[in-house]
């Protein structure tokens, strides 16, 4: 998706007829990023102005001014101007409380047993 120049504008700056954006691109970034943005978007829209490449193993959190939108209303939700966007990336547990990590752990102990004991 090609991002004109009027969709975003990397600014510290912020007219009060935009939405200001600003986005942690990577768990392991303590850098944010700050973006204006015209009004109109939603947050699935603002998602992939602002962090076009987002890894499969990340998800975001979003705050707008001081409440959370669950994921389920990025589609709906567009922020007013004036409004802040605040967009976190955080990295995915896998489900299950971490169900995922142990099982991996599991099997590598598994092959280094087996290869331990075995003939």
């Amino acid at each position: 998706m090609e991002t004109s120049y009027r969709q975003i504008l990397p600014t510290q700056r912020h007219a009060n007829d935009e939405v200001r954006v600003i986005a942690r691109r990577s768990p392991f970034e303590t850098r944010s990023f700050d973006y204006a943005v015209i009004e109109g978007k939603t947050i699935s829209e603002i998602l992939d102005l602002t962090l076009p490449q987002r890894s499969s193993c990340t998800t975001s959190h979003v705050v707008v001014n001081d409440c959370i939108v669950p994921q389920d209303n990025w589609g709906v939700c567009r922020p007013l101007r004036g409004d802040t966007v605040y967009i976190t990336s955080v990295l995915q547990s896998g489900g299950g409380g971490g169900g995922n990590v142990i099982r991996t752990v599991l099997i590598i102990a598994l092959i280094v047993a087996v290869a331990i004991f075995a003939p």
